[in-house]
C-alpha cells in the first residue's frame, strides 16, 4: 500500500511535509530526481515499523522478498515491515503490517516495543516490535511480496547473518542485532 508518509528530520522530529510513499523508491532525497522535495526539505527521513514474530520455541519467522519488489529485492527481511503513514503512529503501522503481510490480527498491547534503530542507507528510523505467539496461527501470505518464508531458530539466523550478511536487508540486520543484544539468542 502506497500512501502519504509523514516525514521527519534527522532527529526524528515530525516535519510539516508529507511524502508520497512511492517517492521513497524513486529517490526523493536526490537533487536531480525530485527538485521539488529537495527545495522543501534538504534531507527527508521517514519511519518504518518492523515486527519480529516469534513462536513459543524461540523460532523467528523471516521472509525473502520477491525479485520485482522496489525495496530489498531477494533479501531476507523480518516478519512484517511497513512504512509509517502520515495518519498513524508506529505501533498502528506495525499492526497494519502484520495484517497486510501475514493475515495476523492482534491488539496493540500484544506488541512488545523494542529499540528504535537509525537506518542511514534508507534515511529512516526503524521502530521495532516483537510479537510472541503462544499458539500456531494460519498465515495469509501476500505472494506479490514474498518469495520464500521460513521459521528459523534465532541463533541460526544470527549465524546466517554473519555468514551471509549481503542476503539480509539493513532494515532487518540492525534491529535484529538490537533485539539479540537486549534479549539474547534464546529468548
Amino acid at each position: 500500500m502506497v500512501g502519504f508518509l509523514k516525514t521527519v528530520d534527522k532527529y526524528d522530529n515530525k516535519t510539516k511535509f508529507n511524502m508520497i510513499g512511492d517517492e521513497l523508491h524513486r529517490g526523493a532525497n536526490s537533487r536531480n530526481q525530485n527538485k521539488h522535495w529537495y527545495l522543501l526539505v534538504e534531507k527527508c527521513f521517514h519511519r518504518h515499523a518492523s515486527v519480529f514474530l516469534i513462536n513459543g520455541d524461540s523460532i523467528l519467522l523471516r521472509f525473502k522478498r520477491e525479485d520485482y519488489n522496489k525495496e530489498n529485492r531477494m533479501m531476507w527481511t523480518g516478519s512484517a515491515l511497513s512504512h509509517v503513514q502520515s495518519d498513524e503512529n508506529t505501533r498502528d503501522s506495525a499492526i497494519r503490517a502484520l495484517k497486510e503481510d501475514l493475515g495476523i490480527v492482534t491488539k496493540p498491547n500484544n506488541l512488545i516495543e523494542l529499540h528504535k534503530v537509525v537506518l542511514s542507507e534508507e534515511d529512516a528510523f526503524s521502530y521495532n516490535y516483537l510479537l510472541k505467539l503462544k499458539e500456531r496461527v494460519p498465515l495469509v501470505i501476500d505472494s506479490s511480496e514474498v518469495m520464500c518464508l521460513e521459521w528459523k531458530r534465532i541463533n541460526d539466523v544470527y549465524n546466517d547473518i554473519i555468514d551471509h550478511k549481503r542476503e539480509y536487508s539493513q532494515g532487518f540486520v540492525f534491529p535484529f542485532h538490537s533485539f539479540v543484544n537486549n534479549y539474547g539468542l534464546d529468548y
